[in-house]
């Protein structure tokens, strides 16, 4: 259900775009295509492993079905880069679909079970599909400023294990999740000719949450996975992003 409520949320935003293209006066804009690539640092803000057996065994604090990591590291840099097609209304107001892949990020933290820190790492790859509205300022004759915000969906697919410092191959279950995403953006950018130009920008996205499927106590037994088992975490992005925007 979730891969199919992806499809009909990215399936809605291209079909918005065109309209709103074929709706608009011809003589108030032009279409474009747009590329960038992105350098990015990402969070995996609140990781939380929720183990509700593992709760009695562990020396971390717990909160309720949840045990407090320690020795968070949930920072990660990454690189990434966006695919554009878009509509120039006015000199100032454009609207675009865009294709954006945020990058991979990796975090862990500990818990201890009396055998030793069993670290929790938590990896994703992060898509997204945004309509952008971005309103262009000029500076001069060449140079122009220009913020954008942006509504879509996010795919974020997830893995997990725990125990890999320990030389335990304990894999949680992956999946993938669809969330609505949002992000924001501001930058520079300079006309290299009527038809061609280059952006710097910096962007905020948030990407949703991601977690783990829920394990059954079946996966590995032999290594004491527990029923119930899951990580999950909030993914936060700030991106830089170099590119090029080409009118026709």
């Amino acid at each position: 259900m979730k891969h199919f409520s992806g499809l009909i949320a990215v399936t809605a935003l291209a079909v918005s775009v065109l309209t709103l293209a074929s709706n608009a006066d011809a003589d108030g804009g032009r279409y474009f295509v747009e590329g960038s690539i992105a350098g990015a640092v990402g969070q995996h803000d609140d990781l939380t492993f929720v183990n509700p057996v593992g709760t009695a065994f562990t020396s971390n604090a717990i909160d309720g079905n949840n045990i407090i990591l320690q020795g968070v590291d949930d920072l990660y840099l990454s690189a990434g880069g966006d695919a554009a097609f878009g509509y120039q209304y006015n000199p100032n107001i454009s609207i675009k679909a865009v294709y954006s892949y945020l990058g991979h990020y990796e975090a862990s933290g500990d818990a201890n079970f009396g055998a030793g820190n069993f670290r929790q790492d938590l990896d994703t790859d992060a898509h997204s599909v945004m309509l952008k509205l971005g309103y262009a300022h000029p500076v001069t004759q060449s140079f122009f400023v220009e913020g954008t915000l942006g509504a879509g969906v996010s795919i974020l697919t997830t893995e997990a294990k725990q125990g890999d410092n320990l030389g335990d191959d304990n894999a949680l279950l992956s999946n993938t999740n669809v969330n609505p995403a949002f992000s924001v953006a501001a930058g520079v950018g300079y006309k290299i000719s009527n038809n061609l130009s280059t952006t710097l920008t910096g962007e905020y996205v948030y990407a949703g949450h991601t977690e783990t499927d829920t394990t059954t106590g079946a996966e590995n037994a032999a290594t004491g996975i527990n029923v119930s088992e899951q990580l999950n975490a909030d993914i936060l992005i700030g991106r830089v992003l170099l590119g090029l925007k080409y009118h026709f």
